[in-house]
């Protein structure tokens, strides 16, 4: 029997990422990660980065993204009305390599209820046990992100891009790596500064980095982390206006994050930035279940 997910090929890749434009901006994050996927299958063709479809045909309103690098990385999307096309498929589909760490990231508020109904059924059968995460999705056009002002750098800082060797202070530091397989989750690090980018504040006076911010495969900022001993010296602001700005004026692109559920000191960060909430999204995270 034929899979009900199909590879979409590359050449209707664009057309998929605009039909996510409606409702702007409440899909937006979902038409970055296509075109983001765009961008980095043309950077490293053998990426494992593919677009599956119903039938392989991107006008049914759903697809999964798969991205197997370090985790195997799940992106799931359905308007609302496609919905009962989106939970046929993910309960049919054989594509979903559950020997590896599966991360389903940022399901959306509008179709959640699929996908926890399925992972509710599989974990039993794959003995797996299901974190999951809560979050707030910010956004801030690109109008917005490009005439704000850019704050002064402090006189002990300089604001730098992110290299490969600053992976593994970042990594040591994000509350979400993997604790059991940490070489899983710096791998997954390593894309969004190898193929995207991101922006340190570095002390000038022995280099070191002590605030950071990625742009993820969700076109988000992302990972914003400042080391313990520098906090509340408005350094992760400093970092997100940084790269907030640059990306809009580079590349005419909107910002977008998320917020975990309830942090309300980042909240309070982010509007006063003027980002607005748009929606609520989900995390979750399978792990071999163990007694």
């Amino acid at each position: 029997m034929m899979d009900p997910l199909q590879i979409l090929p590359m050449e209707d890749w664009p057309l998929l990422r605009d039909t996510l434009k409606r409702d702007w901006p409440m899909y937006a994050y979902h038409y970055n990660w296509v075109k983001t996927a765009i961008k980095w299958r043309k950077k490293e063709p053998e990426l494992e980065h593919e677009i599956y479809c119903p039938n392989g045909k991107y006008d049914s309103g759903v697809f999964v993204g798969i991205l197997n690098s370090g985790f195997f990385v799940t992106t799931v999307f359905a308007f609302k009305e496609s919905k009962d096309v989106l939970k046929q498929a993910i309960n049919e589909t054989k594509i979903i390599k559950w020997d590896k760490g599966v991360l389903f990231n940022s399901v959306h508020e509008h179709f959640v209820d699929v996908v926890e109904e399925f992972l509710d059924k599989i974990k039993k059968r794959k003995n797996i046990q299901i974190i999951k995460d809560v979050t707030n999705y910010f956004f801030k056009s690109k109008e917005d992100c490009a005439k704000q002002e850019l704050p002064k750098i402090p006189e002990e800082c300089e604001i730098k891009h992110l290299n490969l060797s600053d992976i593994r202070l970042i990594h040591s530091i994000w509350p979400h790596r993997d604790l059991e397989r940490p070489e899983t989750s710096e791998k997954y690090l390593e894309n969004f500064i190898r193929l995207n980018r991101g922006v340190g504040l570095f002390l000038k006076k022995n280099g070191r980095l002590v605030s950071w911010v990625l742009y993820g495969e969700l076109g988000h900022l992302g990972m914003l982390q400042t080391v313990d001993e520098h906090k509340r010296k408005g350094y992760g602001k400093i970092v997100t206006q940084v790269l907030s700005k640059e990306l809009a004026d580079e590349e005419g692109l909107d910002s977008v994050l998320f917020v975990v559920d309830k942090n309300v000191a980042s909240e309070k960060l982010f509007e006063s930035l003027n980002y607005k909430r748009v929606a609520t999204t989900f995390w979750f995270k399978t792990e071999p279940f163990t007694e």
